[in-house]
């Protein structure tokens, strides 16, 4: 298993991690793991400029209970069975996050459909725990024109199973 940062283990309030560069990826392990983490917990500052052609996640985050993750460039996330999490001011030009059983607002960030994926957001709601509750504040969303042309649904949030809402 390969991982840059990994936490797991029993509940621990007041985690920060900030300032990782991912440059290459090794295996099919998350890069950085988090679970069971809760208040306080802050996750910043990282660039993933070496991900573009990997479909593995960058960042991988469950069992937290509130906590901010801030400042990300590029990168798949998942987001799995966690409350009162925030992601802000990021910007994703190569990768798309999936949400399982979670709530979770998203803020201020920027997502450039440049993979020709049919989604950059995947609520999961159907994953057997709560459904998905995610808030959108001040995001913008955008496909290129040329790959609009070559069949890109323009779908940008895929609500899987469950109710929206």
């Amino acid at each position: 298993m390969y991982g840059t940062i990994i936490r797991g283990g029993n509940y621990l309030d007041m985690v920060e991690i900030s300032g990782i560069s991912i440059t290459s990826m090794l295996g099919n392990s998350p890069q950085i793991e988090i679970s069971n983490v809760g208040d306080g917990f802050g996750l910043s500052r990282i660039h993933c400029s070496g991900a573009s052609d990997r479909t593995d996640y960058v960042i991988k985050v469950q069992n937290c209970t509130g906590g901010n993750i801030d400042r990300v460039i590029n990168g798949v996330i998942q987001i799995n069975s966690c409350k009162g999490l925030s992601l802000n001011n990021s910007h994703f030009e190569i990768g798309w996050i999936d949400i399982f059983s979670s709530s979770v607002s998203i803020n201020d960030c920027y997502f450039w459909n440049t993979q020709q994926r049919d989604y950059l957001i995947k609520q999961n709601n159907s994953s057997g725990g709560h459904n998905s509750n995610v808030v959108y504040k001040n995001c913008v969303f955008s496909t290129k024109a040329k790959e609009s042309i070559k069949g890109i649904s323009g779908i940008h949030i895929h609500i899987d199973g469950g109710i929206a809402t």
